[in-house]
């Protein structure tokens, strides 16, 4: 289970650089919503990285492992809902979702 954790992570950070560039490409040109809308598309993201850290940082689950995997299941849903290019204000709720799914699943794993 630890291996393939550990390669589904290796993968998936090699492949979130790559979402990470083309962000501002998807922003001006699918989104259409400029820097500005990249700016609070970015700051959803982090307020739910900081409400999951708040919520679920002092749980410990039995099984982080199987939690770790379906939080990265939901993560993949979402990266596919953002390709059907979504009006802006259900981007940002799915980059919300992304933003606490990365951090609970960092939260579990260590």
């Amino acid at each position: 289970m630890l291996l393939a954790l550990t390669s589904i992570s290796f993968f998936w950070n090699f492949g979130l650089g790559l979402f990470a560039v083309a962000l501002p490409f998807y922003c001006e040109r699918a989104l259409r919503v400029g820097p500005a809308g990249m700016g609070v598309l970015l700051s959803v993201n982090s307020i739910g990285v900081l409400l999951s850290a708040i919520i679920f940082g002092p749980l410990r689950p039995r099984h982080p492992g199987r939690i770790a995997c379906i939080l990265l299941i939901v993560q993949a849903i979402c990266y596919g809902l953002l390709a059907l290019i979504p009006p802006f204000a259900v981007a940002l709720v799915i980059y919300f979702i992304l933003g606490a799914c990365d951090d609970i699943g960092a939260i579990y794993l260590t």
